[in-house]
C-alpha cells in the first residue's frame, strides 16, 4: 500500500482497513492530494483563436467517488467518476477578453458513493493581464492614499500647533491680568 495512504501521525494504514469493515459505514471524504489549474491561449497573428483553462485534480478515496471540475465564471463542467488514488484532467473553453485577459475561478468537487463530499471544495481564482494590472493600481492606490493621509495628518498637526501658539500668545495675557 502506497505512503500517502496512511493515516496521518501513525504511520500505519488503519485508515483503510477500518474501511472495508462491514460493520461499518464509510465515512471518509474523498482526499484532494493535489490540484492545480492554468490557463492558455493560441495565437493565429495578432488574433487569439483559442483560450482554455486545464485543471488537474489528484483524489483519493477506496469508495467510487465523482469528481466535478468548473470554471465558475462561465458555468462550464466537466464530470468524471473514479475509484482509488487517480489523476483528472479537464481541458475547458472560456472567454479570452473577460476570463483570460482579467480573471477567473476554477473549481474541484468530489462526492464519494457513501455521499461523503470534499469539504470544501477545492478552488483557484486565475488572474489575467488586466487582473493583475488592476491589483496593481489598487495596491499603488492605497499606497498613495496612506502617503496622502500621513501628509495631511502632518499638515493638521503643524497648523493645530500654530493655532494654539497664537491662542497662547492671545489669552495668556488675558488670562494673567484675571489671576495677576
Amino acid at each position: 500500500m502506497p505512503s500517502s495512504c496512511t493515516s496521518p501521525g501513525h504511520g500505519d494504514d488503519s485508515i483503510l482497513k477500518d474501511q472495508f469493515n462491514p460493520f461499518l459505514r464509510e465515512t471518509i471524504p474523498p482526499l484532494l492530494v493535489e490540484a492545480y489549474a492554468e490557463g492558455d491561449e493560441t495565437w493565429y497573428g495578432c488574433v487569439v483563436t483559442r483560450a482554455w483553462t486545464t485543471i488537474r485534480v489528484r483524489l483519493l478515496d477506496v469508495a467510487p467517488y465523482t469528481v466535478t471540475l468548473r470554471v465558475l465564471d462561465n458555468g462550464a463542467v466537466r464530470r468524471f467518476s473514479g475509484t482509488g488514488d487517480q489523476w483528472f484532467v479537464a481541458e475547458i473553453d472560456i472567454d479570452y477578453w473577460s476570463d483570460t485577459l482579467v480573471d477567473y475561478t476554477v473549481r474541484a468537487e468530489a462526492v464519494d458513493s457513501a455521499g461523503n463530499a470534499l469539504n470544501p471544495p477545492w478552488e483557484q481564482k486565475i488572474e489575467g493581464f488586466f487582473g493583475r494590472l488592476i491589483d496593481l493600481l489598487c495596491s499603488i492606490g492605497a499606497f498613495i492614499a496612506d502617503v496622502v493621509v500621513k501628509a495631511l495628518s502632518f499638515i493638521v498637526d503643524l497648523m493645530l500647533d500654530v493655532v494654539r501658539g497664537i491662542m497662547d500668545a492671545v489669552v495668556a495675557p488675558i488670562w494673567n491680568a484675571f489671576d495677576g
